[in-house]
């Protein structure tokens, strides 16, 4: 619901809402976090809240968004760079991954963070077929040359979700540079790329 071609003073204002909940994330559950919360965080009103999301899900999709956009800088689809980014990116955040998912009582979260995985992969395929430059990336391929690309990406989407969620709350000694080579690998086998 975020408003378009927002003037400095509305983009300031949403960037201290998507803010507010990065810090609360880092405190608490995303379950137990309210808009009263985010509004007294953000030291803002209720009424502002509401003039740029409909609920805490609105805003949560907009901070998924800001990530996304700080990960997605090379748009390319599930590379090596893309894994790391996304595998670095849980590991600087593990509070706040931990928070999204495990220590909430709601399995929706799984739910929700795999739905932005998915939007993040269908962008960027979208995005490789506009600019006709997946040639290169053996994923992509495979993506494209499939029947139904968006199971793939679904399947695609889960694995690095779970895996991210595995890795944050069990397996944190696990080097990330082991987990980007598991998750790297595993994909390429998932989607039927030859072993160079």
């Amino acid at each position: 619901m975020t408003v378009k071609a927002e003037s400095s003073r509305q983009e300031k204002t949403r960037q201290e809402l998507i803010d507010a909940m990065r810090v609360l994330l880092t405190q608490k559950p995303f379950e137990q976090i309210s808009v009263n919360d985010i509004c007294a965080t953000s030291q803002n009103h209720r009424s502002t809240f509401y003039r740029y999301y409909h609920d805490k899900y609105d805003l949560l999709q907009d901070e998924f968004r800001t990530v996304r956009d700080l990960i997605d800088a090379d748009n390319q689809i599930p590379s090596r760079k893309f894994i790391e980014k996304i595998v670095d990116f849980a590991h600087d955040n593990q509070r706040v991954f931990r928070n999204l998912t495990t220590a909430n009582s709601h399995e929706n979260m799984y739910y929700v963070l795999t739905a932005a995985m998915e939007q993040t992969l269908t962008e960027k395929l979208a995005d490789a077929k506009g600019e006709q430059r997946y040639a290169d990336d053996p994923i992509e391929q495979q993506i494209v040359a499939s029947s139904r690309p968006d199971l793939v990406i679904s399947l695609i989407s889960g694995a690095i979700v779970n895996l991210m969620i595995h890795w944050v709350t069990t397996e944190q000694s696990t080097p990330k540079e082991e987990i980007v080579t598991f998750l790297s690998d595993g994909l390429y086998r998932i989607c039927g790329v030859p072993e160079a």
